[in-house]
């Protein structure tokens, strides 16, 4: 029987509905070239409550090395009163092949995050740079995650040892830079997430975990981790320098619908949020043409809208 590895990682983001409601969404990134697993997730909210989430949406995203699945679950849950939860959401194993974790195929991607239930109204912070968005500048491969926080939180990050088999830190898991002796060097910026390896040993896939931790007066508010796959090209000497790409123009039609163009071959993920940063819209875009973006059902305002290729762009929009 063949085994279902075909996850790259993934992330939790969560909102504050009302009272002790909260919605919750888990993206999963996937290899669909692999063997594909359950079409569901299992989410564990913290408090011995679990439920079986089915997907809402999906897309595909051209990534560095590969294709990439992306797949949306939401759900809301309400909880019994204050406290600290710790989420989480296993699926199926990981791609075969990760450098850094011994029988990756056999271990499971659990998807952890830390929800603070504490009265003030709350959004986790949000990851505008998708994980299968990474490039190399001279000899350093880059992550930016464009980490905001919609409530204006200060935000930390750190590197944390991934999750696997129940939702236990994987046993001789090692970081990128453990893997073979070497000269390389490897780091994370705490104020700004941005995840720097500079001369990577050797090709292949690696796996990360980047926990960022919202805090408003000192006061730690909750966590979400982003578990996500590296890719490093097999011709590290020479490597592609990141390329100056020219600026993403959106324009509003007679009718009322935003037009995209300078974008490169896509597909291009896109979101819009609104002004209290509220994901209202989300979608794919090719890169031919001038695509549209549907505006039907959005009031007059201002929108952020993002769209992911091989570099995160953002702009804002005024729609009358």
């Amino acid at each position: 029987m063949a085994v279902a590895g075909d996850k790259y990682g993934g992330e939790f983001r969560f909102t504050r509905v009302a009272g002790l409601t909260y919605s919750i969404e888990l993206q999963l990134y996937s290899n669909p070239n692999e063997v594909a697993g359950p079409p569901w997730a299992v989410i564990n909210f913290g408090d011995g409550v679990t439920d079986t989430v089915s997907s809402s949406s999906s897309s595909m995203i051209q990534g560095n090395c590969s294709l990439t699945e992306v797949k949306t679950y939401m759900t809301q849950h309400t909880y019994s009163g204050p406290g600290s939860y710790s989420l989480t959401a296993k699926t199926s194993t990981r791609i075969p092949a990760i450098s850094n974790i011994p029988g990756s195929v056999n271990v499971p991607l659990c998807v952890p995050a830390l929800l603070v239930v504490n009265g003030p109204d709350d959004s986790s912070p949000i990851f505008m740079n998708g994980p299968y968005s990474s490039y190399f500048n001279g000899t350093v491969l880059t992550h930016d995650p464009q980490a905001y926080d919609s409530d204006g939180d200060s935000l930390s990050f750190d590197l944390v040892v991934p999750q696997g088999q129940d939702c236990q830190p994987i046993m001789d898991y090692l970081f990128p830079d453990e893997v073979q002796p070497g000269s390389s060097t490897m780091a994370i910026d705490p104020h700004t997430g941005v995840f720097q390896w500079d001369h990577p040993q050797m090709p292949g896939y690696f796996d990360i975990a980047i926990r960022c931790t919202e805090w408003r007066n000192s006061v730690m508010l909750g966590a979400v981790v982003r578990d996500m796959t590296l890719c490093v090209p097999a011709s590290l000497t020479g490597v592609e320098v990141q390329e100056d790409y020219s600026p993403i123009i959106v324009t509003q039609t007679a009718d009322g619908q935003w037009q995209v163009s300078g974008l490169s071959m896509g597909p291009h993920r896109y979101v819009v949020m609104d002004a209290l940063g509220r994901i209202v819209k989300e979608g794919s875009l090719q890169g031919s043409g001038q695509p549209l973006i549907e505006t039907q059902g959005l009031s007059d305002g201002t929108y952020v809208i993002k769209v992911a290729n091989e570099r995160a762009q953002r702009m804002v929009v005024i729609r009358r």
